[in-house]
């Protein structure tokens, strides 16, 4: 087996491809190169993951193996980083990717679309967001949105949640139930911030600093007016549009910014910004 393995990864090497191998051939070898990528599909595998190499990981994404679809969250929180005894510091590289798999035998081509999709969609999810990213509250609509959208398009899908429907083109499926998802995510003691995405979160803070400012200038200008009329000569064109001595206007400016300030403080956000 080992020189099986070996002569396959060496044919074409200037194609520079990578063999995959399922985890069982580890159990006639004792020792892979790590250029070779391992398949770990088995719940107790206890492959070292650190000192085998890169590995894809299934053996949470069984798509056959889920007979309840109300506990598709189970396959959206499955982290294979910590699956594996890893860390975000303790290299976490090694760990290439995930696969969902789809065993047949007890499939047909009139189920397996429907048994397929829309779990993939959270597996897909959880396998391209951040590690923090794991809100059930806030997957669950994305989720149902994205079945009603495959629901157009003309792709079988599941029910996740009971009963609802799909305003078709383009609107959210209204199967999500808070309550029930608020309820598994409580028992987990699931808390994340109040955005789901770096760019997001990078957009918030360019908002808040916004803000501040708004509130800076206003605060200045209701203050401070006799003043800064002269130092900020130039910064007064861009308020040439609103009449020069109308105090209401310069108010409700300031008033708009503290209101958002305030709208911000509301949300999970600044624990972030801490």
């Amino acid at each position: 087996v080992p020189n099986l393995v070996t002569d396959i990864g060496n044919q074409h090497p200037e194609k520079r491809r990578k063999v995959i191998l399922w985890e069982d051939v580890l159990q006639h070898v004792n020792e892979l190169p790590k250029s070779l990528v391992t398949h770990i599909w088995r719940p107790d595998s206890g492959i070292d993951v650190v000192h085998t190499g890169t590995v894809v990981y299934s053996s949470c994404w069984y798509l056959d193996n889920l007979f309840d679809i109300r506990k598709w969250s189970s396959y959206y929180l499955c982290d294979p980083v910590e699956k594996l005894g890893l860390s975000l510091t303790k290299n976490p590289r090694s760990v290439l990717g995930g696969e969902a798999c789809m065993w047949s035998e007890y499939q047909s081509d009139d189920t397996i679309i429907q048994k397929i999709w829309p779990v993939t969609s959270a597996i897909a999810e959880r396998l391209w967001s951040p590690h923090f990213v794991n809100s059930l509250e806030r997957v669950g609509p994305r989720i149902e949105e994205q079945r009603c959208r495959m629901i157009s398009r003309g792709i079988p899908q599941s029910v996740l949640q009971g009963p609802g429907s799909c305003e078709l083109p383009g609107a959210v499926s209204s199967f999500f139930d808070n309550v029930l998802l608020s309820d598994v995510s409580q028992r987990r003691g699931n808390v994340v911030p109040d955005t789901d995405h770096p760019i997001t979160f990078t957009v918030t803070l360019l908002l808040c600093f916004t803000a501040g400012v708004l509130v800076g200038a206003a605060a200045v200008f209701c203050a401070f007016r006799p003043q800064v009329s002269t130092q900020l000569r130039n910064v007064r064109v861009v308020f040439s549009c609103l009449p020069r001595r109308s105090v209401c206007i310069r108010l409700l400016c300031l008033s708009v910014a503290v209101l958002f300030l305030l709208h911000l403080f509301r949300t999970q956000i600044w624990s972030q910004v801490i």
